[in-house]
């Protein structure tokens, strides 16, 4: 372990010995504690084997100090190995140090070949050309010193080097160059042309300089109401398109977001309750959706259809196979429209004595009595469940399934099951679960429902959601504090769920 102390000195420790076996960075008699001027600030590894480590300094200094292998070898005392490494490898001067500037974050990329360079973050409350640069360093290093300086217009506190290579494709690595500012504003830089900029800049030509592309945190800017996460393209973070047209500058708070990447097709809804379907040009009439250069929105949208619902827009669904759009409002109301002329097909009121308005849509199909039947599964925000039926909005049982306390409902979505021996089957009169008295055993896909509310999750079979039948497979209560948000999100091991507390607390499940 290399530990290195405020004070300059560095130490690397043997961890199955359990003492020191390498130091330097100065004066080995200097206590730990020494109270001088110059400090260290920031310090990385920058060579792939841990042979070398960055040090930057207070004073703007930034020292290379060489690490020796685990083996010091030929016998030598370690006093006698220690004064010999009192002076760095390398002294880096980019400026920090006459403008008494110190250093706050220093990283290192390993390239392969001559593109391993350093990036260095100084710390000041004044922008300048010198506080954010990137050098050339790995063991090809010239006598001249190769960087760039990213002017940005604010300081930053904080940088990060994101890779989107995987272990199954590793040919299509890619890595992004974020820079927190002191704003909240995120400058993104493809970290490909910075390499380039740098590798360039040892031959004659004239490289073009880096440009970056600055993303508004939700945090920062409280004018932001809702947000999708769309990850089907690496270049989704270079985009520079803008919507700027009528449609997108109503000044109405948007409050709901909906996004077929298939189609393509963006829905939209307002807290007025308008709601607008842009439907995207197809390839190749239209450039990427993402990494469009021109400004506006007229090269990729096709058309723009708007209808009008009572009440604030709270959820959207689309069903591709009646070509339907359900449309939830804070009033309670369901409505669901025809996709091809926006024609109403129905609305229904979901009325409620505790606290009125819709959580959730979904279309789906579920096996009754022998045959599918096509459904809208409603959440609502009193955490009850009910299913219409698709064709004519009609409810499928006299009942509605909810908890007996129930609280404001903030997720609710149908998940599908694992193929399960069936040990009941649906009649008439509802779920027949007597193992004695089965109608049918046949192996199907079930269906469950989670709903994740303020003070507990609860998970119910589609089925018994269908028939009106309230009972709960599995429930969870929040017991330190209430839950104010919660999504879920798909790995290869299967679906997890993120919880988020009024407490600060983030529970994934």
């Amino acid at each position: 372990v290399l530990v290195i102390f405020r004070n300059g000195q560095i130490i690397l420790w043997d961890i199955h010995e359990s003492r020191t076996i390498f130091r330097t960075g100065g004066n080995i008699l200097q206590p730990l504690h020494n109270n001088e001027t110059k400090k260290v600030s920031s310090a990385c590894w920058s060579c792939p084997f841990g042979s070398k480590v960055v040090v930057g300094y207070n004073n703007g200094e930034i020292f290379i100090w060489s690490i020796p292998s685990l083996n010091i070898g030929n016998g030598s005392s370690a006093s006698e190995y220690y004064s010999s490494q009192s002076t760095p490898l390398l002294k880096l001067n980019l400026g920090y140090k006459s403008e008494k500037i110190s250093i706050g974050s220093i990283k290192w990329l390993y390239a392969g070949g001559k593109a391993s360079r350093l990036y260095v973050m100084g710390a000041s409350d004044y922008a300048s050309s010198n506080l954010l640069q990137v050098v050339l360093l790995n063991e090809h290093t010239e006598s001249r010193t190769i960087k760039l300086g990213l002017l940005l217009s604010e300081c930053c506190v904080d940088m990060e080097i994101i890779s989107t290579s995987t272990e199954q494709g590793k040919q299509h690595k890619q890595d992004s160059f974020l820079l927190l500012g002191k704003s909240g504003h995120v400058y993104l830089y493809d970290d490909t042309f910075i390499e380039r900029y740098l590798l360039q800049c040892q031959s004659k030509s004239t490289p073009s300089l880096p440009k970056d592309v600055i993303a508004k945190l939700p945090l920062a800017d409280s004018s932001i109401t809702i947000s999708k996460f769309i990850s089907n393209n690496s270049n989704v973070f270079y985009s520079e398109d803008e919507s700027e047209n009528e449609f997108s500058l109503s000044g109405i708070p948007l409050t709901t977001l909906y996004f077929d990447i298939n189609s393509p097709l963006l829905v939209t809804g307002d807290q007025n309750g308008t709601v607008r379907i842009f439907r995207f040009k197809p390839e190749p009439y239209a450039t990427n959706i993402f990494s469009g250069s021109k400004k506006g929105t007229e090269h990729i949208i096709q058309s723009v259809k708007i209808v009008k619902i009572n009440g604030a827009v709270t959820s959207v669904n689309i069903d591709h196979s009646s070509t339907r759009l359900a449309v939830g409002s804070d009033q309670g109301h369901v409505s669901v429209f025809n996709m091809d002329g926006l024609t109403l097909s129905y609305q229904k009121h979901i009325a409620s004595e505790i606290a009125a308005g819709i959580t959730s849509l979904q279309f789906l199909t579920c096996s009754l009595h022998g045959f599918d039947k096509n459904i809208l599964a409603v959440g609502t925000k009193d955490s009850s469940v009910l299913a219409l039926d698709n064709e004519t909005g009609n409810t499928m049982s006299t009942g509605t399934v909810q908890p007996k306390k129930p609280s404001k409902a903030l997720f609710v979505q149908v998940f599908d099951g694992q193929g399960e021996q069936l040990t009941g089957s649906v009649t008439k009169d509802g779920f027949d679960s007597n193992e004695g008295h089965n109608i049918e055993n046949a192996t199907t896909k079930q269906l469950y429902i989670l709903l994740c509310s303020e003070k507990a999750l609860y998970v119910y079979s589609l089925v018994h959601a269908i028939q009106g039948v309230k009972k709960v497979l599995h429930k969870k209560k929040f017991h330190s504090s209430s839950c104010c948000w919660a999504s879920t999100f798909y790995g290869p091991s299967g679906v997890g769920l993120v919880l988020l507390f009024t407490d600060g607390r983030v529970e994934l499940r």
